[in-house]
């Protein structure tokens, strides 16, 4: 799967392995865009139907992959 991830007018795509994890993610989000602090961010993701589905720790991360997987999407925004 693949998680396109925006900031402004930025978008990296991050290739999501079975060992990322939620903290994993906030740190490559914030060397990538150095002026992002974890305390102060907000994630969200969107999938066919359902906008700005939040995600604020790993419960929601893994969540967030089940429900990839289950309806079988490989690109999420």
């Amino acid at each position: 799967m693949l998680l396109l991830c925006k900031y402004g007018n930025d978008t990296i795509i991050i290739n999501v392995s079975c060992e990322l994890n939620f903290e994993e993610l906030v740190g490559i989000l914030c060397k990538t865009w150095e002026n992002l602090k974890p305390e102060i961010m907000c994630i969200s993701y969107s999938i066919v139907g359902h906008l700005n589905c939040g995600v604020q720790n790993n419960i929601d991360f893994l969540n967030m992959l089940k429900v990839v997987c289950v309806r079988d999407i490989d690109i999420v925004d």
